[in-house]
């Protein structure tokens, strides 16, 4: 009996490889930032990442990060940076709507609060490691964005256990909407006045 032990490609090589094919297959057409997100969300899986590619090519050849997050279904993140944004500023209305805008898109709520929880875990992440935190983080290039919450750490330290908590919750829920909204409005209330 032999074993393989697999490791994980390196960031870097996963890029590299997918700028290859990009090159190939739509020659110049697509940012840097969306391979590097497309390696990001593969987590050191080439096979994952170039299936990942071949699915948002075939639904826009022009590939930018925001192509790449509508053909995943994955909620833009200037959408949940103002979510966030909501919360910690206890406006109740503006979560709520937001929320009922993702449901009546048909996004799926619990992919929804999955990228929420990885959102503000980059923003702690990136509280914590600094400026040189980029290849740690699952947020493509938005950092201007994530050094406004510098300030906020000791709130974003309260409700990311919170939403990991929902996450859990919700998991064999059927319909997950009403513990999400009655979650967002205790939050919004946690840190309003703040």
């Amino acid at each position: 009996m032999q074993r393989y032990d697999f490791k994980r490609i390196s960031f870097k090589g996963i890029t590299a490889r997918l700028f290859d094919i990009c090159q190939v297959q739509i020659g110049p057409n697509f940012e840097q930032a969306a391979l590097d997100y497309l390696a990001k969300i593969a987590d050191g899986g080439m096979r994952d990442a170039i299936s990942l590619l071949d699915k948002c090519l075939s639904y826009n050849e022009n590939l930018t990060v925001r192509s790449v997050t509508e053909a995943l279904g994955v909620i833009d993140y200037e959408f949940l940076f103002d979510l966030v944004d909501d919360i910690l500023g206890g406006n109740e209305q503006q979560a709520v709507k937001k929320l009922e805008r993702i449901y009546r898109e048909g996004k799926d709520l619990k992919q929804f609060l999955k990228n929420f929880v990885s959102l503000l875990l980059d923003i702690r992440k990136y509280n914590i490691l600094g400026a040189g935190s980029s290849s740690y983080l699952q947020v493509p290039d938005l950092y201007y964005q994530i050094e406004y919450y510098d300030k906020k750490d000791i709130d974003i330290r309260q409700l990311l256990p919170k939403a990991v908590n929902l996450q859990n919750l919700i998991k064999y829920e059927n319909n997950p909407k009403m513990l999400i909204e009655i979650s967002m409005l205790a939050w919004c209330e946690m840190f309003e006045g703040e």
